[in-house]
């Protein structure tokens, strides 16, 4: 035993001092821990928004206030003047704008402070508005004076009933009336429209007013309107809103129309707009309004229903629709018997127009264009119910029809510019000019008329040589 003591106590003595060499030793002081690493800065994040990262959207977020406040900094700043055309340089206004809705309503201070900076930033403002569901006063007050923007009258809906004052007052600004309207007819407000069709405003913003008016409650004042209205855009505008509410107007609105004289055409062009087949097809029934039905039909560039196509075949027969009636079966009929009896009557007819329009569905329908060319050109003197297209120049139906009709009309249309009626010889210049390229195939003919040294004719063929060019 004292043999194992007398071998411990050496690893005893040497423990002791081991210990007391690490508590006495000069210890090496450890290096403090360093700042936290450094974050981007506000600025940098909204650099990187601006080149459309992102991943620093989140990151501004959680800068609260900072984020916002350096936001409104580029959203504010004045232009450097500078104007850059190649390469594009896009507008960062709109991501900014974006930006700030991330942060929710509490950014809305900052969206007027864009919006009074620069007004035209006002379609992403406005539908930054929209989607944070903004409805204070001051955000309708900032944007009532942009009704004219589609955005903004969106965003007021989504303001509520608050800003249907300020968009019942915006309805006598004619820039602004039809986004007012729009926005208050989708907010159910028609007592507000119905009440300023009373107050004798300009037409025009009543014929937009009374294009909203499509709400069952509105009948009485749009039927009043149909009764009593003189101008002409109001009246159709009425027309469409009450086709708009379905078969139960049909039969009253036909009643009130048939007491209209010119304006009656007010009432086929609202169907044709809101492509009102059913109606249509109801007024084909009267022998009265069938001239309108038909018109209305052609208008709509469709093929007529199974029962108005029948009414317009008998029409062909005689009476004052058969050219309307030719013109609506120019659209697409499938009933063989039709194309012969538009021939005929393209043929034989005594109205010029009726030629006209049986020729023109004649032709709509796969016909032989060379049949009808003939007699599409005798009818180019004729100065009945002139079109107006760009400007002054005038067009009568035939040469637009046979601009349509493209290199067969070419010959018999340089040979109608050989002619001494002025206006004849005007309507074939267009119609060549319509078909443009083909003409080239009778450059030799408009070479000899060119230099024929006839008044108006030789001006005409060089006018249609240079338009082909060398």
């Amino acid at each position: 035993m004292r043999a194992v003591g007398n071998r411990l106590l050496p690893l005893v003595a040497g423990g002791v001092a081991v210990v007391a060499a690490a508590l006495l030793w000069p210890r090496r002081e450890r290096p403090a821990p360093g700042p936290p690493e450094d974050r981007p800065s506000v600025a940098t994040l909204v650099d990187r928004i601006e080149a459309e990262d992102a991943g620093a959207l989140p990151l501004l977020v959680e800068r609260g206030e900072a984020g916002i406040a350096e936001l409104v900094a580029r959203l504010t700043r004045p232009g450097d003047g500078s104007f850059q055309i190649w390469p594009p340089r896009r507008d960062p206004d709109p991501l900014l704008i974006g930006a700030l809705t991330a942060f929710g309503k509490r950014a809305e201070p900052a969206l007027l402070q864009a919006l009074a900076a620069r007004p035209s930033n006002v379609r992403a403002v406005a539908r930054a508005f929209a989607s944070l569901g903004c409805d204070s006063e001051e955000v309708v007050a900032a944007l009532l004076p942009h009704l004219a923007r589609e955005e903004v009258a969106d965003a007021l809906v989504v303001a509520g009933p608050g800003a249907i004052p300020g968009l019942a007052e915006a309805l006598g600004d004619e820039a602004r009336c039809r986004g007012a309207a729009r926005a208050l007819s989708r907010l159910g407000a028609f007592d507000w429209l119905r009440r300023f069709l009373s107050t004798g405003a300009d037409w025009r913003v009543r014929a937009i007013v009374a294009g909203m008016l499509a709400d069952p409650g509105s009948r009485e004042a749009l039927s009043a309107l149909v009764n009593d209205e003189e101008d002409f855009d109001v009246l159709r505008a009425a027309c469409e809103s009450l086709l708009k509410l379905g078969p139960s107007e049909y039969a009253p609105l036909l009643d009130r129309a048939r007491l209209l004289t010119f304006n009656q055409a007010a009432l086929f062009e609202a169907a044709a707009n809101v492509r009102g087949v059913d109606f249509l097809v109801l007024a084909a029934r009267d022998a009265g309004m069938q001239a309108g039905a038909f018109r209305a039909f052609d208008w709509i560039g469709a093929p007529m229903p199974r029962e108005a196509a029948l009414l317009a075949k008998a029409a062909l027969g005689g009476g004052p629709a058969r050219g309307d009636a030719a013109g609506a079966l120019g659209e697409g009929c499938d009933d063989p018997e039709v194309p012969p009896m538009l021939l005929a009557l393209a043929r034989e007819d005594g109205d010029t127009l009726v030629r006209v329009a049986a020729a023109e569905a004649y032709a709509r329908l796969g016909g032989d264009a060379s049949l009808v060319i003939p007699i599409l050109v005798q009818a180019l003197p004729h100065k009945a119910h002139l079109h107006h297209l760009v400007g002054t120049a005038k067009r009568n139906a035939a040469s637009r029809v046979l601009g349509t009709l493209g290199a067969p009309a070419v010959p018999a249309l340089v040979e109608a510019l050989d002619t001494d009626d002025d206006f004849a010889r005007e309507q074939a210049v267009k119609a060549l000019h319509d078909i443009g390229r083909p003409v080239a195939a009778a450059e030799g003919r408009l070479r000899e008329l060119a230099s024929s040294g006839k008044p108006g004719v030789s001006e005409a063929a060089q006018g249609l040589l240079a338009l082909l060019g060398p």
